[in-house]
Protein backbone atom coordinates (compact mmCIF):
# COMPACT_ATOMS: atom_id res chain seq x y z
CA UNK A 1 0.00 0.00 0.00
CA UNK A 2 1.65 3.20 -0.77
CA UNK A 3 1.54 6.13 1.59
CA UNK A 4 -0.33 8.59 -1.38
CA UNK A 5 -3.55 5.61 -0.91
CA UNK A 6 -3.10 6.22 2.66
CA UNK A 7 -3.16 9.95 2.06
CA UNK A 8 -5.87 9.79 -0.22
CA UNK A 9 -8.18 7.96 2.33
CA UNK A 10 -7.31 9.97 5.58
CA UNK A 11 -8.65 13.37 3.41
CA UNK A 12 -11.90 11.12 2.02
CA UNK A 13 -12.41 10.46 6.03
CA UNK A 14 -11.49 14.27 7.38
CA UNK A 15 -14.01 15.57 4.79
CA UNK A 16 -16.51 13.17 3.97
CA UNK A 17 -16.50 11.04 7.32
CA UNK A 18 -14.97 8.23 9.24
CA UNK A 19 -14.77 5.32 7.10
CA UNK A 20 -15.33 6.66 3.79
CA UNK A 21 -11.36 6.70 2.51
CA UNK A 22 -11.30 3.10 2.73
CA UNK A 23 -14.63 2.78 0.51
CA UNK A 24 -13.67 5.04 -1.87
CA UNK A 25 -10.65 4.06 -2.30
CA UNK A 26 -9.81 0.44 -2.25
CA UNK A 27 -6.71 -0.86 -3.26
CA UNK A 28 -6.75 -0.79 -6.96
CA UNK A 29 -7.24 3.23 -6.74
CA UNK A 30 -4.75 4.04 -9.31
CA UNK A 31 -3.32 7.74 -8.83
CA UNK A 32 -1.84 10.54 -11.24
CA UNK A 33 0.69 12.53 -9.52
CA UNK A 34 1.34 15.99 -11.14
CA UNK A 35 4.48 15.87 -13.36
CA UNK A 36 5.75 19.31 -12.26
CA UNK A 37 5.01 19.37 -8.45
CA UNK A 38 4.93 14.90 -7.83
CA UNK A 39 1.65 16.05 -6.12
CA UNK A 40 -1.29 13.62 -5.87
CA UNK A 41 -3.76 15.06 -8.59
CA UNK A 42 -6.69 12.55 -9.04
CA UNK A 43 -7.64 9.15 -8.49
CA UNK A 44 -9.25 6.87 -10.99
CA UNK A 45 -10.37 3.35 -10.37
CA UNK A 46 -11.37 1.08 -13.35
CA UNK A 47 -10.57 4.02 -15.64
CA UNK A 48 -13.36 6.09 -14.05
CA UNK A 49 -12.43 9.22 -11.91
CA UNK A 50 -12.93 9.46 -8.75
CA UNK A 51 -11.96 12.22 -7.21
CA UNK A 52 -9.27 15.20 -7.78
CA UNK A 53 -7.24 17.11 -5.21
CA UNK A 54 -7.36 20.76 -5.50
CA UNK A 55 -4.91 22.48 -5.97
CA UNK A 56 -5.84 26.14 -3.96
CA UNK A 57 -6.52 24.36 -0.64
CA UNK A 58 -5.25 20.50 -0.81
CA UNK A 59 -9.38 19.00 -0.79
CA UNK A 60 -10.63 16.34 -1.92
CA UNK A 61 -13.49 17.00 -4.98
CA UNK A 62 -15.64 13.77 -6.01
CA UNK A 63 -16.73 13.12 -8.87
CA UNK A 64 -20.66 11.95 -9.53
CA UNK A 65 -18.73 8.61 -9.63
CA UNK A 66 -17.01 9.17 -6.49
CA UNK A 67 -20.42 10.19 -4.82
CA UNK A 68 -22.25 7.34 -5.90
CA UNK A 69 -19.60 4.90 -4.35
CA UNK A 70 -19.83 6.60 -1.11
CA UNK A 71 -23.18 6.54 -1.22
CA UNK A 72 -23.44 3.43 -1.19
CA UNK A 73 -21.54 2.77 2.14
CA UNK A 74 -23.83 4.78 4.57
CA UNK A 75 -20.95 6.25 6.36
CA UNK A 76 -21.78 9.62 4.60
CA UNK A 77 -21.08 12.41 7.04
CA UNK A 78 -21.24 15.52 4.25
CA UNK A 79 -24.32 15.24 2.73
CA UNK A 80 -27.48 17.36 2.47
CA UNK A 81 -30.90 15.60 1.09
CA UNK A 82 -33.36 17.28 -0.92
CA UNK A 83 -37.39 17.17 -1.35
CA UNK A 84 -38.53 16.40 -4.91
CA UNK A 85 -38.76 20.06 -6.46
CA UNK A 86 -35.05 20.45 -5.29
CA UNK A 87 -33.97 17.19 -6.71
CA UNK A 88 -35.44 18.15 -9.90
CA UNK A 89 -33.35 20.95 -9.90
CA UNK A 90 -30.06 20.27 -8.58
CA UNK A 91 -30.32 16.78 -11.17
CA UNK A 92 -30.26 19.71 -14.37
CA UNK A 93 -26.84 21.48 -12.52
CA UNK A 94 -29.11 24.16 -10.83
CA UNK A 95 -28.12 25.52 -7.46
CA UNK A 96 -30.11 23.92 -4.44
CA UNK A 97 -31.76 26.74 -2.28
CA UNK A 98 -32.32 26.33 1.63
CA UNK A 99 -35.93 25.99 1.50
CA UNK A 100 -35.44 22.47 -0.57
CA UNK A 101 -33.09 20.93 2.15
CA UNK A 102 -34.84 18.41 3.74
CA UNK A 103 -32.13 16.85 5.90
CA UNK A 104 -28.40 17.52 6.06
CA UNK A 105 -25.28 15.69 7.63
CA UNK A 106 -22.38 17.29 9.21
CA UNK A 107 -21.73 20.55 7.29
CA UNK A 108 -20.15 23.62 7.21
CA UNK A 109 -20.10 26.70 5.14
CA UNK A 110 -17.48 25.43 2.67
CA UNK A 111 -17.79 22.20 2.56
CA UNK A 112 -17.64 19.63 -0.41
CA UNK A 113 -21.03 17.76 0.02
CA UNK A 114 -22.75 15.08 -1.70
CA UNK A 115 -26.71 15.81 -2.86
CA UNK A 116 -29.18 13.17 -2.35
CA UNK A 117 -32.57 13.05 -2.82
CA UNK A 118 -35.01 10.60 -0.02
CA UNK A 119 -34.41 7.36 -1.29
CA UNK A 120 -30.61 7.93 -0.53
CA UNK A 121 -29.77 7.76 -4.43
CA UNK A 122 -26.58 10.81 -6.07
CA UNK A 123 -28.68 14.21 -7.57
CA UNK A 124 -25.35 16.02 -7.46
CA UNK A 125 -22.60 17.30 -6.25
CA UNK A 126 -21.01 20.56 -4.99
CA UNK A 127 -19.97 23.19 -2.17
CA UNK A 128 -22.13 24.36 0.25
CA UNK A 129 -22.95 28.15 0.59
CA UNK A 130 -24.24 27.23 4.77
CA UNK A 131 -23.93 25.04 7.28
CA UNK A 132 -25.99 22.52 7.89
CA UNK A 133 -27.85 24.30 10.97
CA UNK A 134 -28.86 27.15 8.21
CA UNK A 135 -29.74 25.08 5.24
CA UNK A 136 -32.41 23.84 7.61
CA UNK A 137 -33.49 27.31 9.41
CA UNK A 138 -33.78 29.69 6.37
CA UNK A 139 -36.15 29.44 3.69
CA UNK A 140 -34.26 31.70 1.06
CA UNK A 141 -31.05 31.76 -0.14
CA UNK A 142 -28.44 29.09 -1.56
CA UNK A 143 -27.56 26.30 0.30
CA UNK A 144 -25.32 24.25 -2.54
CA UNK A 145 -23.41 25.95 -5.20
CA UNK A 146 -23.61 22.71 -7.58
CA UNK A 147 -21.49 21.58 -9.67
CA UNK A 148 -22.50 18.64 -11.82
CA UNK A 149 -25.97 17.03 -11.39
CA UNK A 150 -26.59 13.30 -12.75
CA UNK A 151 -28.62 14.49 -15.45
CA UNK A 152 -26.39 16.74 -16.98
CA UNK A 153 -23.97 13.38 -17.60
CA UNK A 154 -26.47 12.72 -20.55
CA UNK A 155 -25.88 16.06 -22.19
CA UNK A 156 -22.97 17.31 -23.71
Amino acid sequence: MSWRLDELRGLANFQYGFGVGEILFPEKTEIKRSGKTGRTRYAFLGGKLLASVRTSDGRLVLTLEGAKEVAKSKKLASYVVVDEIGEKYCRQGRNLMAKYVVKAGDVLAGDEVVVLNEKGEVVAIGKAVLSSEEMLIFDKGIAVKVRKGVDEEASP
